[in-house]
């Protein structure tokens, strides 16, 4: 979420009041509680202000089928719902039971009949998998930053887990996110059929601060993607550019010419050709 202020209050008091009231009210309170200010965000939210979904939009044409791997609360689902409209699809992904109880009020509220919901992991074989969520220095859980562990402790749980071919294998898939907190490798490993049958454009985060060490998880995914012909580009200043070991940003575009094509020929400006 990159909205800045909402009723005079920036995110992170938002963020830290909502902690404090999930770990204090019955579930389902905190999740109703939620669900109203999430609405209200996301309904005020100006796309520019989360650069990678203008990107996300760009690729994108009505009819088209995505497919959003955490998508937490809906930042991303809900706006390429409204994107690919009734002929199209997405399919948003959440593991984690509180934030999913969110989702699917947003997405219930929101009568998109081209969003559909599911509370599972995306890894490499179907299963269950332990997720723990971080304390933050308040010592409040932050269900936004839950991982997959291997680890697990008094406060982690077991969520399902799937492998997205066998989710996927009747779709035609445009776009692939994916933000699953160092879990980025057996995701895409149990999406590979899916990658080399449809050819998606990709957004994956591969966060720095994650447990998983950063450059060879990152390096993994990259040789990963650049064996099915893929090329991988980060948002700098407003436009693509090919990653380069200075690149800061840890959402990552991989791409092939028709996606960089089909860019080139809506939003030329992305390319630094506006």
């Amino acid at each position: 979420m990159q909205a800045d202020r909402v009723a005079g209050w920036s995110n992170a008091s938002w963020r830290r009041l909502g902690h404090w009231v999930n770990d204090r009210l019955p579930p389902e309170l905190a999740a109703w509680l939620a669900t109203g200010y999430y609405r209200r965000l996301l309904a005020t939210l100006d796309p520019g202000a989360e650069p990678d979904l203008a990107v996300c939009l760009g690729l994108l044409q009505p009819g088209d089928t995505v497919v959003d791997v955490g998508a937490n609360v809906g930042l991303y689902c809900f706006a390429c719902a409204s994107r690919v409209g009734p002929r199209g699809q997405v399919l948003a992904l959440e593991p984690m039971p509180w934030t999913y109880a969110v989702l699917r009020r947003l997405a219930a509220q929101s009568r998109c009949r081209n969003l559909t919901t599911r509370r599972a992991a995306a890894s490499d074989a179907d299963g269950l998998v332990w997720m723990s969520a971080p304390r933050d220095r308040w010592g409040l859980t932050n269900h936004y930053l839950a991982r997959v562990t291997a680890q697990p402790d008094r406060h982690s749980q077991r969520v399902p887990s799937l492998a997205l071919d066998g989710l996927l294998r009747s779709l035609s898939v445009t776009l692939l996110k994916v933000d699953v907190e160092g879990h980025e490798l057996p995701c895409l490993q149990g999406s590979l059929k899916t990658i080399r049958r449809c050819r998606p454009a990709l957004l994956v985060e591969i966060d720095g601060a994650a447990v998983v060490p950063s450059e060879s998880a990152r390096a993994a995914v990259f040789a990963l993607l650049a064996g099915e012909g893929y090329r991988v580009f980060t948002l700098e200043d407003g436009r693509l550019l090919p990653w380069s070991e200075r690149s800061s940003g840890v959402n990552h575009w991989f791409l092939q010419p028709g996606h960089l094509a089909r860019i080139r020929s809506c939003c030329p400006a992305l390319l630094g050709l506006g």
